[in-house]
Protein backbone atom coordinates (compact mmCIF):
# COMPACT_ATOMS: atom_id res chain seq x y z
CA UNK A 1 0.00 0.00 0.00
CA UNK A 2 1.40 3.41 -1.27
CA UNK A 3 1.75 6.30 1.38
CA UNK A 4 -1.24 7.67 0.23
CA UNK A 5 -3.51 4.78 0.46
CA UNK A 6 -2.02 4.75 4.29
CA UNK A 7 -2.09 8.64 4.64
CA UNK A 8 -6.05 7.79 3.51
CA UNK A 9 -7.21 4.99 5.91
CA UNK A 10 -5.73 6.52 8.78
CA UNK A 11 -6.90 10.40 8.00
CA UNK A 12 -10.57 9.64 6.23
CA UNK A 13 -11.23 6.07 6.16
CA UNK A 14 -10.80 4.76 10.30
CA UNK A 15 -12.35 8.42 11.31
CA UNK A 16 -15.49 7.38 9.47
CA UNK A 17 -16.06 4.00 10.03
CA UNK A 18 -15.47 5.22 13.59
CA UNK A 19 -18.28 7.80 13.82
CA UNK A 20 -20.44 5.41 11.93
CA UNK A 21 -19.87 2.59 14.61
CA UNK A 22 -20.11 5.51 17.49
CA UNK A 23 -23.27 6.61 15.71
CA UNK A 24 -24.69 3.33 15.56
CA UNK A 25 -24.27 2.77 19.23
CA UNK A 26 -25.62 5.76 20.24
CA UNK A 27 -25.34 9.33 21.08
CA UNK A 28 -24.55 8.76 24.69
CA UNK A 29 -21.87 6.49 24.21
CA UNK A 30 -20.19 9.40 21.49
CA UNK A 31 -20.65 12.26 24.56
CA UNK A 32 -19.20 9.35 27.01
CA UNK A 33 -16.08 8.64 24.65
CA UNK A 34 -15.58 12.50 23.79
CA UNK A 35 -15.73 13.89 27.07
CA UNK A 36 -13.44 11.04 28.31
CA UNK A 37 -11.06 12.24 25.50
CA UNK A 38 -11.18 15.51 26.12
CA UNK A 39 -10.22 15.15 30.09
CA UNK A 40 -7.49 13.07 29.53
CA UNK A 41 -5.72 16.03 26.74
CA UNK A 42 -6.48 18.14 29.60
CA UNK A 43 -4.51 16.53 31.42
CA UNK A 44 -0.77 16.97 29.81
CA UNK A 45 0.17 20.28 29.54
CA UNK A 46 0.18 22.29 25.92
CA UNK A 47 3.25 21.08 23.92
CA UNK A 48 3.52 17.59 25.51
CA UNK A 49 3.53 14.82 22.67
CA UNK A 50 -0.19 13.87 23.90
CA UNK A 51 -1.49 17.34 23.37
CA UNK A 52 0.60 16.94 19.90
CA UNK A 53 -1.53 14.21 19.10
CA UNK A 54 -4.57 15.91 20.28
CA UNK A 55 -3.64 18.71 18.05
CA UNK A 56 -2.41 16.15 14.62
CA UNK A 57 -6.62 14.30 15.77
CA UNK A 58 -8.11 17.83 15.29
CA UNK A 59 -6.25 18.62 11.71
CA UNK A 60 -6.80 14.64 10.32
CA UNK A 61 -11.05 15.48 11.44
CA UNK A 62 -10.95 18.57 10.00
CA UNK A 63 -9.70 17.05 6.51
CA UNK A 64 -12.49 14.05 7.05
CA UNK A 65 -15.13 16.60 8.37
CA UNK A 66 -16.69 16.89 5.13
CA UNK A 67 -17.28 12.87 4.20
CA UNK A 68 -18.09 11.94 8.13
CA UNK A 69 -21.22 14.31 8.04
CA UNK A 70 -22.41 13.34 4.44
CA UNK A 71 -21.91 9.63 5.79
CA UNK A 72 -24.00 10.62 9.33
CA UNK A 73 -26.42 12.62 7.03
CA UNK A 74 -25.44 15.64 9.19
CA UNK A 75 -26.54 18.74 6.90
CA UNK A 76 -24.32 21.66 7.37
CA UNK A 77 -24.28 25.30 5.96
CA UNK A 78 -22.60 25.85 2.36
CA UNK A 79 -19.63 27.70 2.37
CA UNK A 80 -20.07 31.79 1.11
CA UNK A 81 -19.93 32.94 -2.17
CA UNK A 82 -16.71 33.59 -3.51
CA UNK A 83 -15.58 37.13 -2.51
CA UNK A 84 -18.25 37.17 0.48
CA UNK A 85 -15.60 37.25 3.71
CA UNK A 86 -18.98 36.43 6.16
CA UNK A 87 -18.58 33.69 8.08
CA UNK A 88 -21.05 30.76 7.96
CA UNK A 89 -22.63 30.61 11.48
CA UNK A 90 -24.96 27.70 13.02
CA UNK A 91 -28.43 28.78 12.68
CA UNK A 92 -28.77 27.36 16.23
CA UNK A 93 -28.87 30.59 18.71
CA UNK A 94 -27.38 29.63 22.67
CA UNK A 95 -29.70 29.38 25.19
CA UNK A 96 -28.81 32.20 26.89
CA UNK A 97 -25.91 35.45 27.02
CA UNK A 98 -22.07 34.27 26.84
CA UNK A 99 -23.10 30.51 26.71
CA UNK A 100 -20.52 29.28 25.29
CA UNK A 101 -17.82 30.94 27.40
CA UNK A 102 -19.61 29.06 30.64
CA UNK A 103 -18.24 26.38 32.80
CA UNK A 104 -20.10 23.28 33.15
CA UNK A 105 -21.32 24.17 36.54
CA UNK A 106 -22.10 27.97 35.68
CA UNK A 107 -24.18 26.47 32.52
CA UNK A 108 -26.06 23.77 34.87
CA UNK A 109 -26.30 26.39 37.65
CA UNK A 110 -28.27 28.91 35.09
CA UNK A 111 -30.02 25.83 34.02
CA UNK A 112 -31.65 25.41 37.68
CA UNK A 113 -35.35 26.24 37.31
CA UNK A 114 -35.79 26.49 34.08
CA UNK A 115 -38.98 25.52 32.11
CA UNK A 116 -38.66 22.28 29.66
CA UNK A 117 -38.73 24.27 26.38
CA UNK A 118 -35.51 25.96 27.89
CA UNK A 119 -33.94 22.63 28.76
CA UNK A 120 -34.29 21.11 25.67
CA UNK A 121 -33.09 24.26 23.64
CA UNK A 122 -30.29 23.70 25.35
CA UNK A 123 -29.91 19.92 25.43
CA UNK A 124 -30.00 20.43 21.42
CA UNK A 125 -27.47 23.42 21.59
CA UNK A 126 -24.70 21.66 24.05
CA UNK A 127 -25.46 18.05 21.84
CA UNK A 128 -24.66 20.00 18.62
CA UNK A 129 -21.70 22.18 20.30
CA UNK A 130 -19.40 20.77 23.04
CA UNK A 131 -21.46 17.95 24.09
CA UNK A 132 -20.42 18.14 27.41
CA UNK A 133 -21.61 15.01 29.28
CA UNK A 134 -22.29 16.77 32.82
CA UNK A 135 -24.65 19.13 31.28
CA UNK A 136 -26.59 16.84 28.97
CA UNK A 137 -26.62 14.45 32.06
CA UNK A 138 -28.34 17.19 34.42
CA UNK A 139 -30.60 18.47 31.88
CA UNK A 140 -31.97 14.85 31.10
CA UNK A 141 -32.41 14.53 34.85
CA UNK A 142 -33.95 17.87 34.83
CA UNK A 143 -36.88 17.53 31.81
CA UNK A 144 -40.04 16.24 33.15
CA UNK A 145 -41.58 13.61 31.23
Amino acid sequence: MGTYETAKRYVVYAPVGLATMLREMGPGMVQFLAEKGRQELEKHPIGSPFQRVGEYANLALSVARPEVERRLGIARHPAPEAGHDAPVHDSMEAPFPNYDALTSSQVISKLSGADDTLLLNARAYESAHRARVTILRHIDSAVTH
